[in-house]
């Protein structure tokens, strides 16, 4: 991955400029480093493209079961219609989605980072 960062760092630094002009995000995005989301990213794409190449199985099993589970539910019992309960069914599914990001990874430090990230760009209000 030597020779990553760098260049499509500044490249896509150039870019951005053009497409983010105002706001908070795009500052923080832009001072930030490009360049390490962009190696983050290249890494990302890499490993989940052999993740998908050895466990394609698994996924399609799993996508498979929780379908029909989902189809078998809302055909019994019909969709959400009380918004209490949507909201419930929610903030149950973003918990569970905070939890498999702490508990994906061994490095504790990148799993509360980027649990705060997305904590903190789901509060902030779009302009």
């Amino acid at each position: 991955m030597p020779g990553v960062g760098g260049g499509r760092g500044r490249a896509w630094s150039s870019r951005c400029l053009c497409l983010v002009q105002k706001g908070f995000v795009g500052l923080g995005f832009l001072v930030g480093g490009s360049s390490a989301l962009t190696a983050v990213f290249y890494w990302f794409v890499t490993n989940l493209s052999e993740a998908i190449a050895e466990y394609w199985k698994y996924l399609v099993g799993y996508s498979m079961v929780a379908g029909l589970i989902s189809f078998a539910v809302i055909y019994r019992w019909g969709g959400v219609s009380n918004p209490r309960t949507f909201d419930l069914i929610r903030w149950f599914m973003q918990l569970v989605g905070l939890v498999l990001v702490y508990s994906s990874t061994s490095y504790v430090m990148i799993s509360l980072a980027m649990i705060f990230i997305a904590l903190f760009t789901y509060h902030t209000p779009m302009r």
